[in-house]
């Protein structure tokens, strides 16, 4: 028994002597920089901004960001920071919810007080509550112990068994181009090649589509409430803007092609209409709070300008920036009945005869 007990004890001494130097291995290692900046290399930054992010927020002296979805991604910190001044990065995770941004943010402001400028991919078609349970909370909580778990994956551990400097372990080094995929090859292919971007019986469907779209008569009134949208925004979204009075919150609409709004679900596009009315009459509460659109704007008449359904060059986020810039293209509750009044006629209008001639060539 004796022996036993001896024998426990000095397999537990070696488990735990062994783990502390894994974590150790790791904290050294830290291939994403939560813990630190890199002892050994150059910075180098993962694409996966949601687990990246903290190491950009604790580790650099950033006091301007952009968040958002995929449409965000492309906004350029650089021409930011040449045209509104402060210091800007880009830190949005690709299809982020609003949940998502709102975990980010919050951390950022419990960790920054110097925080100036937020620029925020809004769209509020995506409240999903089922989004609430994420994979990368931990990393911002208030226990900075658990964030190893980042870490205790078969990616990680094999990129620390060699401490290797390979992309697909610390990442790449451009942290101004991080989050851009406008320089995808398959990217550049579709970007305003509307014929490929369907493929076999996916032709044939558009083209059906296109035709009940030609014909339709389009109101975009919807009779349903909206209380779930506006819970949840208030929730995660709002709630920033009132704890960070001082921050000046710069909201982007989706600049859609009106092609999207031409085929999409009519009672979609409605409930999107109606609860982005009721997020720039809320907005009116803020002062720190700008709303930009360019629905109205010949751009997105131009399918040439996007890569899919719903995804624009990288120019229309530079028009972004020039508008924040400017002040022009601002959205707010003595403009926002005629902006979409004035959408909503541009869809009726849409000619969609030229896109199904284009698919028609393709069968």
């Amino acid at each position: 028994m004796q022996n036993y007990k001896k024998f426990s004890i000095l397999v537990l001494g070696y488990t735990f002597l062994l783990l502390g130097l894994f974590f150790v291995a790791f904290y050294l290692y830290d291939p994403m920089q939560i813990f630190h900046k890199p002892f050994f290399r150059e910075p180098t930054f993962s694409r996966e901004m949601r687990l990246q992010n903290k190491g950009i927020i604790d580790h650099y002296d950033f006091d301007s960001y952009i968040i958002g979805d995929s449409l965000t991604q492309n906004t350029p910190a650089g021409y930011a920071q040449y045209r509104l001044g402060d210091k800007w990065v880009n830190i949005t995770p690709v299809g982020a919810s609003f949940y998502e941004k709102f975990v980010i943010l919050d951390y950022l402001f419990r960790k920054k007080h110097d925080v100036k400028n937020i620029i925020y991919g809004l769209n509020v078609s995506m409240v999903d509550k089922s989004v609430e349970q994420i994979h990368f909370g931990f990393l911002y909580d208030k226990n900075p112990l658990n964030d190893i778990r980042a870490y205790i994956n078969r990616k990680y551990i094999n990129c620390l068994l060699s401490f290797s400097k390979k992309p697909k372990c610390v990442g790449q080094a451009d942290l101004e181009n991080l989050t851009h995929w406008m320089d995808d090859p398959h990217t550049l292919y579709n970007l305003g090649n509307y014929g490929g971007w369907f493929q076999g019986e996916g032709i044939k469907k558009e083209i059906e589509r296109l035709k009940v779209a030609q014909k339709k008569i389009y109101h975009f009134v919807s009779t349903k409430n909206i209380d779930d949208v506006k819970e949840y925004i208030q929730k995660y979204v709002f709630s920033l803007v009132v704890q960070n009075p001082k921050v000046h919150f710069y909201f982007l609409i989706p600049v859609y092609p009106t092609y999207f709004y031409k085929v999409s679900n009519e009672e979609y596009v409605a409930r999107y209409f109606k609860s982005l009315r009721w997020f720039v009459q809320e907005s009116t509460k803020y002062p720190n709070v700008k709303i930009y659109g360019f629905g109205n704007d010949n751009y997105t008449d131009d399918i040439k300008n996007y890569k899919d359904h719903v995804h624009h060059s990288m120019d229309m986020n530079v028009k972004q920036i020039d508008a924040i810039a400017e002040g022009s293209h601002i959205v707010n509750n003595e403009n926002i009945d005629i902006y979409l009044k004035n959408l909503q006629d541009r869809v009726q209008k849409y000619n969609v005869k030229p896109l199904i001639d284009i698919l028609e060539k393709r069968l």
